[in-house]
């Protein structure tokens, strides 16, 4: 098994045990601000670390403003999908930092780097691995805020109280 592998593990059982305190400790009401924050920090301290490399090595102002563009419309409807569907659909909800993870490194931050890449300029794989990680990290923390399915675990605790 790979390092990559066992510490993407590491990350999904620490975010669920995380989760799990807080989701004891603060409650089921605000799952909202944190599916906001955890869509929010991570994607943005990326890129703004990527903008930061980038324009530090001579990256042209004008790719750079069209990622940054582009990265603020994915995280932009992240956002606005995550507090959106804390009240209907919380799994999604839950689910979407690491969809913003994916849209995010599938379009805006692929075609950067690719075209970086055309101007020689490398960046580290450190900052998006920890980015990876985070939103891992994240999703796994909100997992214990889904409100189960009501019908199925409350009929089970009735079949359950009966017999005794």
């Amino acid at each position: 098994m790979s390092v990559l592998t066992r510490l993407a593990g590491w990350l999904l059982l620490g975010g669920l045990a995380v989760g799990v305190v807080l989701r004891l400790a603060l409650g089921r009401r605000r799952f909202r601000p944190l599916v906001a924050g955890l869509v929010l920090v991570p994607a943005v301290l990326h890129l703004a670390y990527v903008v930061i490399q980038a324009l530090g090595h001579g990256a042209s102002e004008l790719g750079t403003l069209a990622f940054v563009v582009g990265s603020a419309l994915v995280v932009a409807a992240a956002w606005a999908a995550g507090r959106r569907w804390t009240a209907r659909r919380p799994l999604w909800a839950a689910l979407t930092p690491v969809a913003t993870a994916a849209v995010y490194g599938l379009v805006p931050f692929a075609l950067y780097s690719w075209a970086l890449r055309q101007v020689s300029i490398d960046l580290d794989i450190v900052p998006t691995a920890a980015y990876v990680g985070a939103s891992l990290f994240g999703t796994a923390l909100l997992l214990p805020f889904v409100p189960g399915a009501p019908t199925a675990a409350r009929g089970w605790l009735r079949r359950f109280g009966r017999g005794r």
